[in-house]
């Protein structure tokens, strides 16, 4: 089963996530609802937090920075990533496996 989060699309897969910034560490939490819950230590000032979240995505998912791109969302807590180069079953499984 897909969970709400995750939208696949022929060329790419678009993940909701809700980014709470200036946490104790970096996590990623799937509470059941319609976004993935990311935890990230960087403050959300000058872009800082946004370059983080696709920083901390792209080890998680073991890919490269540049096939992550926040589509929607730059100065808001609420973003959608889309991702390229990866089936959505494995970004699931790698998202939701490793913590940092």
């Amino acid at each position: 089963m897909t969970p709400a989060w995750l939208n696949p699309s022929s060329d790419f897969v678009t993940v909701s996530v809700k980014v709470q910034p200036r946490a104790a560490h970096n996590a990623v939490r799937d509470t059941g609802g319609p976004e993935l819950h990311v935890r990230l230590t960087a403050p959300p000032v000058d872009n800082e937090a946004n370059v983080e979240l696709v920083r901390f995505v792209s080890k998680l998912l073991d890919c490269p920075k540049n096939s992550i791109q926040i589509r929607r969302g730059q100065s808001s807590r609420h973003k959608v990533l889309e991702i390229h180069g990866i089936p959505p079953e494995l970004i699931v499984t790698r998202l939701l496996a490793r913590k940092e």
